[in-house]
Order: C-alpha cells, then sequence, then structure tokens
C-alpha cells in the first residue's frame, strides 16, 4: 500500500511542467502562481529571444532554492564572485586576474 501510494505521488510531483518564471508573481517576499494562495513549488525557466533555455531554476514553498544560468548550447554558465574578483569603472569591469573585460552573471555574498 505504501509504495503504491509513493508511485502515484511521484508521478503526479513528475507531471507538473516548469512554468515561466514571468508567470509567478512576488507577494510578501514568496512567489505564488497568480490564482494561488499557496507558496509556488516547482520549476521555473526563461528562454532567449531565439528560443532556447537563457535559466532555470526551482521554488520550495515560494522561496528560490536552485537557479541556474545557461549558455544557448545548453551547458550552465559560471557565475562570477563580483566582490573581490571585479575591478571597473562607467559599467565596464576587468576580472582582476587575467585584466579581461567580463559580461555575464556576478554574484555578491
Amino acid at each position: 500500500m505504501k509504495k503504491t501510494i509513493l508511485i502515484v505521488f511521484l508521478l503526479i510531483v513528475g507531471c507538473f511542467k516548469p512554468i515561466e518564471d514571468s508567470t509567478i508573481i512576488n507577494k510578501d517576499r514568496l512567489r505564488y502562481l497568480p490564482d494561488s494562495d499557496k507558496p509556488y513549488i516547482g520549476e521555473i525557466f526563461n528562454n532567449y529571444s531565439t528560443g532556447e533555455k537563457e535559466y532555470q531554476g526551482r521554488y520550495e514553498i515560494g522561496l528560490l532554492v536552485e537557479y541556474a544560468y545557461l549558455n544557448r548550447d545548453g551547458s550552465v554558465k559560471i557565475l562570477i564572485n563580483f566582490q573581490g574578483v571585479m575591478v571597473g569603472t562607467d559599467s565596464v569591469y576587468y576580472i582582476k586576474v587575467t585584466n579581461k573585460t567580463y559580461s555575464g552573471p556576478v554574484f555578491t555574498l
């Protein structure tokens, strides 16, 4: 019986399709589907204008728990820690170690 319940649960959860990130809304620091009063649980994505996936993520109880930017070929972009790694002026930033310009996602701690 427990095995049957587990299989049904996995089928239901597995049937949820990722949704476009722009369709979920922010209320009180949590994310919701537009017509729901329960915080969103599931996967999100956004595409480049050419159709390839730009980023994907996962929410649990309305909070983002996983997030990845993707290259057009589907490989994961490596994020750069802005603090201590980047230098620059007038919106042009360089990676300190290589002195090469950088354009892409960054994060701060």
